[in-house]
């Protein structure tokens, strides 16, 4: 009894998988088969759809892996089929001295033509090279197959999608649909692991070139939580971002005037806004404040009379649940006096190093006749007790009196300084800060200077530097900074402008904060660079999810140059601006999220095409 329970179970384990699955789903087959398979000659009815399933019986000798990932992204209603057999080592490299004989008779005959010379060379080449990988490498060989299952509502539109599937299936092989054998294709496509239409379609081949045909890239952006980015171009699916699963929430969006890099940005805003975060956002060209102020937000505007402003020599509160170490500060006013030396270089961009050097105790100065050193508890510290470009503009005017040869130094810096202090730019940066931004929703508007690119630039440091200590001192709540035209702090004889984007993208990722920049030029975007590195390519290398909107051939060759991007050419064609075409290409262009990307059409939700194109208020719209 015991021998026969030993049998028994031996005879089971040597059960293969596909029959067992077959044995144990039968009745569940039963149930899910049509009511009715009818054959045709080319096709086969099922239920009331029309199927083809057509055959790859040859296949170009040379394949490029980026047409096979093009053809395995049909968006119609098409499923591919491959099935993968190991064959013998011994049986292959008989077959293969066996070809390599044939192919030199065929040579050597008297009828061989140049065409038939060419082509047996070719396959005497093949099946040597072939023969080395199985004797240096180890390389196993497969049989392969593929096939092309079609199903339509209709005979007219099956034959309609076959010639669509066949024109582009031409690109890897020659591609047949087998008459009369109609109903075996069709049994081949089932999950049945049955293949009778084996002796059809074929290729012998070794694991690399089948690693082609298998679509390792991912060509969907699906996930089950998330921010809905638009629609997958070329499956027509809706792509959905879950951020928080990545590495960190930086992005990277490019793109001329014009062709939808605002559309995006904003749906991004609004969508990462509703899922609770805090958004503050650098508007240079003034697009979103009016709709920040209509949900409630705050507008911040930098005018040069009657304006909004932020004392550069402010310094940051700490929370006092967290430690001060934690913050990543080191010490607060020397980190803050190295700051303004950044800033004070793009005010004046000749500044020596004995300048910076004489400067920066001048600062130290300004805080100590305020009573602030670098042990002072800022938490106790209002807007109103920190000093001013004024009293730092004052502290060098008196050493006109006092130091003669120390003012020598820094008079160039003077007279540049007194226009911000005194001059046409003094209520954007001299005085205390007047703006209040406990809110959800911040916008830093600066339309007022954009004609003024070193205007606007200034303001963009000092605002970056505001908001990355509001940041690092806050509760670590989730927030999120964009930063439209970045380029703007992109200035090649101040690189470490750009690196202080670069910084905050390292920190505050650990503070709960995702970076957004934006730019309509690449080549200004990838100016600002020292000995070290380019910064704006640091800054996209940093940012995991990165959309490229149209833009001039020019500008693509930059940034394919620049980063070693590479591009097909559909890519190119979506990513190339077109004469005439900038409407129509508005909105679509290749969205990555780290190595995966797709083709991506922007589109806004109800709500937001109204506030956004429509202008409307929150408060006049109904669904």
């Amino acid at each position: 009894m015991n021998w026969l329970k030993q049998r028994f179970s031996r005879k089971q384990q040597e059960e293969t998988f596909e029959e067992t699955v077959r044995g144990m789903n039968k009745s569940l087959l039963t149930v899910l088969a049509p009511d009715n398979i009818t054959e045709y000659d080319s096709y086969v009815r099922v239920g009331a759809n029309y199927t083809r399933s057509l055959l790859i019986v040859d296949y170009d000798p040379v394949q490029d892996q980026n047409k096979i990932q093009q053809v395995t992204e049909i968006p119609e209603n098409v499923s591919i089929i491959n099935y993968v057999q190991e064959y013998q080592t011994g049986e292959v490299r008989a077959q293969l001295v066996k070809s390599i004989k044939q192919n030199r008779m065929k040579m050597n005959t008297r009828f061989a033509d140049e065409n038939t010379m060419i082509d047996a060379q070719g396959q005497i080449d093949s099946a040597s090279e072939m023969l080395k990988n199985l004797a240096y490498r180890n390389d196993k060989i497969f049989l392969f197959h593929t096939i092309i299952h079609l199903v339509a509502s209709s005979v007219s539109e099956l034959d309609q999608l076959t010639t669509t599937v066949k024109s582009k299936f031409s690109k890897i092989g020659i591609v047949h649909n087998p008459t009369d054998r109609a109903i075996d294709a069709f049994r081949s496509f089932l999950p049945l692991n049955e293949n009778k239409v084996d002796e059809l379609t074929y290729k012998m081949t070794n694991s690399e070139a089948i690693s082609y045909f298998f679509p390792f890239h991912e060509n969907e952006m699906f996930s089950q939580t998330g921010l809905i980015k638009g629609r997958n171009m070329t499956t027509g699916n809706v792509v959905i971002v879950d951020d928080t699963t990545l590495l960190n929430r930086h992005e990277f969006v490019i793109g001329i005037s014009g062709i939808g890099k605002s559309t995006y940005l904003f749906a991004n805003m609004t969508n990462k806004h509703m899922l609770g975060r805090k958004i503050i956002t650098i508007d240079p060209k003034g697009e979103f404040g009016r709709v920040y102020a209509d949900l409630g937000g705050a507008w911040v505007k930098f005018q040069l009379k009657g304006g909004n402003r932020i004392n550069p020599l402010d310094l940051p509160k700490v929370n006092d649940k967290i430690k001060l170490e934690e913050t990543e500060f080191g010490n607060i006013l020397l980190t803050k006096i190295s700051n303004l030396l950044v800033m004070f270089r793009l005010m004046y961009s000749s500044m020596t190093d004995l300048q910076e050097e004489i400067l920066s105790s001048y600062i130290q100065k300004a805080y100590a006749g305020k009573g602030i050193s670098d042990s002072t508890n800022t938490n106790n510290l209002t807007v109103t007790d920190f000093p001013t470009l004024q009293d730092l503009y004052d502290l060098i005017e008196r050493d006109k009196e006092e130091d003669l040869y120390l003012y020598e130094s820094m008079q160039d810096f003077h007279t540049t300084l007194k226009t911000y202090v005194t001059g046409m730019y003094s209520e954007l940066f001299n005085g205390y800060t007047n703006i209040n931004i406990d809110n959800e929703l911040v916008c830093y508007d600066l339309k007022e200077m954009s004609n003024n690119e070193k205007i606007q630039r200034i303001l963009f440091y000092n605002i970056l530097s505001h908001t990355t200590y509001e940041i690092m001192s806050g509760d670590r709540r989730p927030s999120e900074i964009f930063i439209d035209e970045a380029h703007v702090i992109a200035d090649p004889k101040v690189p470490k402008a750009m690196e202080f984007i670069y910084f905050m993208m390292k920190v505050l990722r650990s503070f709960n904060c995702g970076i957004t920049t934006a730019s309509q030029s690449v080549e200004d975007f990838l100016s600002a660079r020292d000995e070290n590195r380019n910064y704006g390519k640091a800054i996209i290398t940093q940012s995991i999810q990165r959309l490229y909107l149209p833009m001039s051939e020019e500008e693509l060759k930059y940034l394919e140059e620049e980063l070693g991007n590479t591009f097909s050419k559909g890519e190119r064609e979506t990513l190339i601006l077109k004469d005439g075409k900038k409407k129509e290409q508005a909105g679509k262009g290749i969205f990555y999220t780290g190595s995966k990307k797709i083709k991506l059409e922007v589109q806004l939700n109800e709500v937001t095409e109204m506030l956004w194109f429509d202008q409307k208020s929150i408060n006049d719209i109904t669904i």
